[in-house]
């Protein structure tokens, strides 16, 4: 089976050939110096697209004049240049312009990040498609920047040793909480329940995210769907495991919508990858989604976003000694909704959210049905003091429900159909009000500055806080920049099946960065420092009311000719954990956290990309003993003293993407396949006991699989 469904998929990846038109040209600066490494894309197909080389130059296969090239490069305005007969007849020389903006210019643009100058990493719809490790998921493309720390092999993000459930994701300006399918309770999600095609920009906060934002200690993922449309688009989609199609359709001359759906089914995908996938036995998920936009009048812009999603999965879980089935089903509903008034000197947002779903898990002798509610609404506004400074203002109020009527085990180590358990029903819920300043001020050409306070206006049991950041950017030269920021930070922890409830989580963090680019080269380095308390949700009994880590990054990457890129990328860790009055290792304490890609991208051949992670094992406590308990026929493990001293082995995992584009007038296909952990490495996950704890056995993460597939869109 895995033979032919490979065969089939090369055959179509080579038969496509046909005859293109080459567009050619030169970018440079307004001081006639060659830009190296700009993009340069069709405005019709933002997917077929190439990079100058270090002359400048670029060579874009194109199938019809009747069309926009597009030109981008940081730190420069986009150039747009309708294509005509005469644009082939001479080589096109495109000139760039520096993005000074005025200040009318300002406030178009204003649904920008504040701190995008300062720590965000800026991710467009094509780079999280060209990201060697994204897969087209917008969170997955986040796990491959250096600031990533995510062990789990999932798409949710978590950044500089802190936990998943510290960081928060935003869409549109509201949070998206658990942002990824087939969620279990130890929070395994392989993508996201974003749909790439409706992102305008993504932006990653590795630390010190800017306080326009609320509810989050660590980091932060920021994403807008599009603005604009730049032409209809049906398009439809199949791989080893989905079918998906998507329409984009302009309603007027300034509206547009988006809808998509997909079916998602396991059996080929599993059939082909057997025995890498033995554990799991079925994956599902249906969803549609709708995305409107529109300009009311010159100076109102209005976006919905709707989507719906239901999800299965039934795979093999291990607990103690116990192995056996878990199942979980979820079905999801959230609306966000967002309108912009644009004034002469300032802009005024109105943001809500409605966010309800249902879940239901069951594993032994678990059995967990939980109800989830979420409500926001948020009133900002942001004033121009002049082009160099702008002040930010607003009140945000966050309701979260959770309702869980579980059967819950008696004992943590019994986990088997037949151990006691008890019933347990448990409604909470949290009112969270803020209140937030945030101000960004260019000093000079050379200093910035930023600062912001979030304060809490304290409901029912609620203690008070106050968030406060500030940061300074200084721009040495036109390559070379450092920037220092620092804060103390609150959020709120989500509550789960180990810990039904809202814990405050608190940190204090602060980050040197420096980044040095120059032509084909960038590269950027950077060191932290976070402290943490609270209770954070852990599948252990322990704890742990405190962690330190401290770190350093360290990045490389360079165009080694105008097709080929490397990228490599060094992170190390140094977390100690606080648990009952004692130190022990963190479970992210790493000397090193190693990322490298090797990316080949030409739009006339192919794309491919070879990517390596890795990193020590994680760290736990072992289990050094047991006793045996009459009541549940189980033995009870004892724990060692010196916590989490247990290492696992190293993890080691190449994977390898490929990929191919045709276009044909105004149809267009892609075939891409990727082969995960290529030399079928074994990773440990964690350990499973025999009955009395004498003997453990580790279980793997991701073996070697195989994934294809195929687009077609079709322009009209």
């Amino acid at each position: 089976m895995k033979a032919i469904l490979l065969t089939a998929f090369l055959f179509l990846f080579s038969i496509f050939s046909f005859s293109q038109t080459v567009l050619k040209g030169l970018v440079k600066d307004s001081r006639d110096e060659p830009i190296f490494a700009a993009n340069v894309y069709l405005k019709s197909n933002a997917q077929l697209s190439t990079s100058t080389d270090l002359d400048g130059k670029f060579q874009l296969p194109i199938s019809s004049m009747n069309d926009t090239l597009i030109v981008s490069f940081v730190g420069y305005k986009i150039k747009k240049i309708s294509l005509n007969k005469r644009s082939l007849s001479d080589s096109l020389i495109v000139v760039l312009k520096g993005s000074g903006y005025s200040l009318a210019e300002v406030i178009i643009t204003a649904r920008n990040p504040i701190s995008e100058d300062f720590s965000a990493v800026q991710l467009t719809k094509l780079d999280i498609y060209l990201n060697p490790t994204s897969q087209g998921d917008p969170l997955k493309a986040i796990s491959f920047l250096p600031s990533s720390t995510t062990t789990d092999e999932s798409a949710n993000p978590s950044f500089r040793g802190s936990s998943i459930d510290r960081t928060r994701v935003f869409l549109n300006g509201v949070p998206i909480y658990q942002p990824v399918r087939n969620t279990q309770i130890n929070k395994v999600g392989g993508f996201s329940i974003f749909n790439t095609e409706v992102v305008g920009n993504e932006y990653a906060y590795a630390s010190n995210p800017p306080l326009i934002y609320g509810n989050t200690s660590s980091g932060l993922v920021d994403i807008t769907t599009l603005t604009e449309l730049p032409h209809n688009q049906l398009q439809f989609s199949a791989t080893l495991a989905s079918f998906g199609i998507f329409l984009s359709q302009k309603i007027k001359q300034n509206s547009f919508t988006q809808l998509f759906s997909n079916y998602q089914f396991s059996g080929p995908f599993i059939q082909v990858n057997k025995p890498s996938v033995a554990n799991l036995n079925e994956f599902g998920m249906k969803d549609a989604g709708l995305n409107y936009h529109a300009k009311l009048s010159k100076r109102v812009e209005f976006n919905s976003f709707n989507y719906f999603i239901t999800e299965n999965y039934d795979a093999g879980t291990e607990a103690y000694t116990y192995v056996g089935q878990s199942t979980s089903s979820k079905n999801r509903f959230f609306s966000i909704n967002n309108l912009m008034y644009y004034m002469n000197n300032g802009v005024l947002s109105i943001n809500t959210g409605f966010d309800k779903a249902k879940k239901d898990f069951l594993f032994g002798n678990i059995i967990s049905h939980k109800k989830i509610l979420q409500t926001y609404a948020s009133a900002n506004y942001k004033h121009f003091v002049s082009n160099s400074m702008s002040i930010q203002t607003g009140l945000t109020y966050d309701y979260q429900s959770n309702i869980f009527d579980d059967l819950i085990p008696l004992y943590f180590y019994a986990q088997s159909p037949s151990s006691p358990n008890y019933q347990q029903t448990t409604d909470i819920n949290n009112h969270n009000i803020e209140a937030y300043l945030y101000s960004n001020w260019n000093l000079t050409d050379q200093w910035n500055v930023f600062y912001g306070l979030r304060s809490n206006i304290p409901t029912n049991t609620q203690r008070s806080y106050l968030s406060s950041q500030l940061g300074l950017r200084y721009t040495i030269n036109n390559d070379q920049s450092l920037s220092l920021s620092g804060g103390k930070y609150n959020s709120y922890s989500l509550p789960d099946f180990y810990h039904k409830q809202f814990n405050l989580l608190k940190s204090n963090q602060i980050a040197l960065e420096y980044t040095y680019k120059h032509k084909n080269t960038l590269l950027k380095a950077a060191s932290f420092y976070i402290d943490e308390t609270g209770q954070e949700p852990t599948d252990t009994p322990l704890n742990i009311s405190g962690i330190n880590t401290f770190g350093a990054e360290l990045s490389y990457e360079r165009y080694l000719h105008r097709y080929l890129k490397i990228t490599l990328a060094n992170t190390y860790l140094n977390q100690i954990l606080t648990v009952d009055g004692g130190t022990y290792n963190g479970d992210k304490k790493f000397d090193f956290f190693i990322k490298a890609s090797l990316n080949y991208t030409n739009p006339k051949l192919f794309s491919s990309s070879l990517i390596y992670i890795g990193r020590p094992g994680s760290y736990d406590t072992p289990i050094i003993g047991s006793t045996f308990d009459t009541k549940t026929s189980f033995y009870n493990p004892t724990f060692s003293n010196d916590l989490y001293s247990q290492q696992a082995g190293s993890y080691n995992r190449f994977d390898v993407n490929l990929s191919r584009h045709f276009e044909f007038n105004k149809t267009a296909i892609t075939c891409f396949m990727s082969v995960n952990n290529v030399l079928n490495t074994q990773n440990e996950s964690g350990i499973s006991y025999n009955t009395n704890y004498s003997t453990g056995n580790p279980y793997y993460y991701q073996l070697r699989t195989w994934f294809f597939g195929i687009m077609l869109g079709l322009k009209y």
